[in-house]
């Protein structure tokens, strides 16, 4: 159950946290890599970006299925709109990988 949270925390909230901040870390990341490698660049900007997006989907889906994903949506809504019902829905999305059925021994 940890892991749930701990992934609806980090992937959802902060993730949608950064959308509205106007942010996006992997590029800038990807940026300051660019300048040791220029040619490998865009391949690993794409291989990053696919990953860092896919993982934690599937980390989710592995742990929790389809509850834990619903929490993760709620909380990647939740740090989009944190300046209105942002919290709520983060509170929310805690409050059902609490209670989810997960995977985990």
């Amino acid at each position: 159950m940890k892991a749930l949270q701990e992934l609806i925390v980090c992937s959802g909230f902060l993730g949608g946290l950064w959308i509205y901040a106007g942010v996006n870390p992997e590029t800038e990341i990807l940026r300051a890599f660019t300048d040791l490698v220029p040619g490998m660049s865009s391949i690993l900007f794409w291989v990053g970006s696919v990953l860092l997006t896919v993982l934690p989907i599937l980390s989710t889906w592995y742990i929790a299925g389809v509850c834990g994903l619903v929490a993760l949506l709620l909380a990647f809504l939740g740090g989009i709109s944190i300046a209105s019902i942002g919290i709520w829905l983060l509170v929310v999305a805690l409050v059902i990988g609490a209670v989810c059925p997960t995977r985990e021994e």
